[in-house]
Formats: C-alpha cells, structure tokens, sequence
C-alpha cells in the first residue's frame, strides 16, 4: 500500500490501495482512524478524508453511546449471557461505528446512518465480517429500545445481504485430512492439526495450550485439560477434559512440552486478540492440497461431525467441545448418537 503523492508533495493520512480506492490512516488523541474512502478518485478522497478528520475532531472520548455500551455490557454479564471475548469484540465494532458516524448519541442513530456504515464496511471487510459489526450495534440499539433509552429501533428495518452457510456445515472427510497432514511439513503446525481435528480446540484454546494441560499418564494416551488462569479463559469459562489419541500422544512423545507455550512459546502476548497468529502458515497448507475452504473451524467441526456419525454419544462430544448438550444436539444429533471412544473419529 503506497502513501499518495502528487505534484511532488504527499498526502498525509492517504493510501492507494489500487484497485480497492483509496484508505485512510491518521491519529487524534491516542486514538486511530483508519478506513475505506470508498473511492478511486483522488481530489474525492482527499475531501472526504478532510470530512473523516473533522468528524474525528469534534468527537469526545465518551460519547453517551460510549456510555450505553457499557451499561448494555454490564447488564449481559450481570446475567452470563455475554463471553468475556464477545464483550471485546461489541466495543470495538461500537467505537468503530462511533468513529465512521461521528454521533454522540444513541437519538441521532439512523436506518440511514446504519446503511451507510453497512455499505462501507462490505468495501472493506467481507460480508461475514461487516454482518458481525452491524449485529453488534443491532444488540445494542434493541437492549436501548427494551430499556426505554430510545422510542424506537431504527435497525430493525435495515436489510442485510444473505449469508452464504453453507460451508459451516462442511467438514473434511477421511482423506481430506489425510492429505492435509501430509502436506503438514512444520512441527509446530503438525501441533495445531492435531490440537484440531483430535481434540476439537478453538484457535484461540490452541495458542493457549500450556505444557501443565497435558497429562501423559492419565487415560489410555492421556489426557489434555484446559485450565482457566488469572490471565485466561476458555469461550466457556470451565474447566475441560479431552483425551488423547493415539497419534497426538505419539506425537507429544517427540515433540515434548514446551515451556511456557506449548505452540511457539517465546512469543509473548502482545495487544493482538491471541498471543501468536498461525493463519498464514495454516492457510498456505491447506490450499497447497486444494483445500482452501477449511478453516480452523472447520476442524473442530469435523472432530464433533465425525465423532457423533461414529456413535459416540452427543452427551460426551459437548463434554469435550465445551459446548452446552442442546447445541451440539442441535448440529449434530441426527447423526445417531451411541456409545464410543475418542478413537472411531480419528
């Protein structure tokens, strides 16, 4: 992304992003701006980044929607109906909805000011994404209107595009995964496969992984235990159980326990959501044997679908997801749950 520069001066703030228009970047009061123009025309760009900075100027660091946020929040913890990760990601697309609409107050929300924010984000971000965003100032404009905060919901009118779903339901079958572990040439990702499609971690669980979870002599291979700790905890904020199979124990036998990480223990946590990012490894894997589609995810949703078609009980696959019994009956009870081990999946 290079700064824009024309009849020999820069433009401070000011990005060509070529063929995605022009994005800006600036700093008032600690805080960042930063964005899609929505535009490839340069002399447009340039006024509506004067038009952001002006906004960004008149802005206070508490706006009473800043405030209502928080007071939605509490309210949601007070009742556990809100995870400690989803309470960072609703301020977040709050202020990042204050930053773009330049409002202060929850009165002067719009369907008008929700759409433009909407189109906005699908110029930059993807429509799963931009969706996530807009729901979570949704939430908080219907708790407004429920608590009498506003007269009215001016989101409950705003239209949004049909998500395609369907590659949630995927999984990998047999093979796939196979060829997935085959392409694995890295140690480390050899780790995160296993921590996956074994024992059906969430990518955020598997940075977390420390050395004191792995007990090598309980169970049959072992078992794993995820602990919550003073500085961490998991979606579901409990303790949790997963035993080992046979490949990921043969595995750990080499690849020991590391200290104080078990997954690339000298990076430390820095400001980023998890400690250590292992997307782009994990991506050039699977798109190196054409399979592009699976995610992290996808992973722990082959883990749960295989296990529950192999006849393990629903009851004993929510144990170790760590998720309630009626979810995962929900997503997977069709599939006939019986008994089992933690082996007929793998």
């Amino acid at each position: 992304m290079a700064k824009v520069s024309t009849r020999g001066f820069k433009v401070p703030g000011l990005w060509d992003r070529g063929s995605r228009g022009y994005w800006y970047k600036f700093k008032r009061n600690s805080e960042v701006f930063q964005g899609s123009l929505e535009t490839k025309d340069l002399q447009t760009a340039i006024e509506r980044l004067e038009h952001r900075k002006s906004i960004a100027g008149r802005m206070s660091d508490r706006t009473e929607i800043h405030l209502a946020m928080e007071d939605y929040i509490k309210w949601r913890r007070e009742r556990d109906t809100m995870a400690e990760r989803t309470e960072e990601s609703v301020r977040y697309h709050t202020a990042r909805f204050i930053r773009y609409s330049g409002l202060n107050c929850l009165t002067e929300i719009s369907l008008g000011e929700l759409e433009r924010f909407y189109r906005h984000l699908q110029s930059c971000v993807s429509e799963h994404t931009a969706q996530k965003y807009i729901n979570s100032v949704k939430g908080l404009l219907r708790w407004s209107t429920e608590q009498r905060r506003i007269p009215f919901n001016p989101s409950s009118e705003l239209q949004m595009a049909r998500l395609r779903t369907s590659y949630k339901s995927r999984y990998c079958t047999r093979s796939q995964q196979a060829k997935i572990f085959e392409a694995c040439r890295r140690e480390d990702l050899m780790f995160v496969l296993l921590c996956g499609f074994h024992c059906g971690l969430r990518v955020g669980e598997i940075v977390e992984c420390r050395p004191e979870w792995f007990d090598l002599n309980g169970g049959t291979n072992g078992v794993l235990t995820m602990v919550p700790s003073e500085t961490w905890v998991p979606k579901d904020r409990e303790q949790r159980s997963i035993p080992l199979s046979k490949e990921f124990r043969s595995f750990l036998d080499n690849y020991g326990l590391r200290e104080p990480y078990m997954l690339k223990p000298k990076v430390k946590p820095g400001k980023w959501r998890y400690r250590y990012d292992p997307r782009s490894p994990f991506k050039n894997c699977v798109k190196s044997v054409d399979l592009g589609w699976v995610g992290f995810h996808t992973m722990r949703h082959t883990f749960a679908s295989r296990l529950v078609s192999a006849n393990v009980s629903v009851y004993k696959v929510a144990t170790w997801l760590g998720d309630d019994v009626r979810v995962v009956q929900r997503h997977y009870g069709h599939l006939q749950p019986d008994a089992g081990d933690i082996e007929k999946g793998l």
